[in-house]
């Protein structure tokens, strides 16, 4: 079973956003490495998920961390290759 699987959804979600984000920069123009470091704010997860609570998407951010998916801490990331791939693969 990969780490994504195991995610709860919420997580998964947000996941994909980051990666969706990763994406927009590279359209942009932004060179691999520099579109991987993607920010997302809290107020831009709860406009995501907005019946979350804030101490819930922490959670749901950290769940990504434990399961290897972002590098950094809450909630300005630099996705990992595996967490694109495991996106991709699941899309």
């Amino acid at each position: 079973m990969s780490e994504f699987v195991q995610l709860n959804k919420e997580s998964q979600y947000l996941l994909g956003k980051f990666v969706n984000k990763y994406y927009s920069n590279m359209r942009k123009g932004q060179k691999g490495s520099q579109a991987k470091m993607v920010a997302l704010t809290l107020d831009d997860a709860e406009e995501l998920i907005p019946q979350a609570r804030r101490e819930d998407l922490k959670s749901y951010v950290y769940k990504l961390s434990d399961a290897g998916f972002r590098n950094n801490e809450p909630i300005e990331i630099t996705l990992t290759s595996e967490a694109i791939k495991k996106k991709i693969a699941r899309d």
